[in-house]
């Protein structure tokens, strides 16, 4: 039974890698590129026969422990549970990352500025709402 199984399992494999556009022929290769990488790392963490040995838990315990000052950091900042904190260190995390140009931008779709906008010109307030609109879509962008 063992070599008719063996011998399917070599014909799927020939026809996978004849046509090899296949999503499942390439999900078999990265896990097959994933497995020989763990079967060459010392100590060993993966056995020939499909399990994983004890050093794979210890190798992720030693992660773990070296991410926990990332946790932390993290949670006081854009993970935090209280969400005025979380949402004001996105936004710094963010503005770091705008060009001078684009910060001068969205400070004037700040809603301080819009309202002074919109109360200079009082009688033609589609057209200034139609120039913050487009403004905010540059801003997007």
């Amino acid at each position: 039974m063992s070599f008719v199984d063996t011998l399917i399992s070599a014909v799927q494999n020939l026809f996978e890698f004849l046509f090899g556009s296949f999503p499942e022929l390439k999900k078999k290769q990265e896990l097959h590129k994933i497995s020989v990488r763990l079967k060459s790392m010392l100590p060993p963490m993966y056995r020939n026969d499909g399990f994983l040995l004890p050093a794979f838990a210890s190798a992720l315990y030693q992660f773990f422990q070296f991410l926990q000052p990332l946790r932390k950091n993290l949670y006081a900042t854009i993970a935090n549970p209280d969400k005025r904190i979380a949402n004001r260190c996105r936004e710094f995390v963010l503005e770091t990352a705008l060009t001078p140009e684009e910060k001068k931008l969205r400070l004037s779709l700040l809603y301080p500025d819009r309202l002074n906008e919109l109360l200079k010109n009082t009688k033609n307030t589609a057209a200034v709402l139609a120039e913050q609109e487009k403004k905010f879509i540059q801003y997007i962008r």
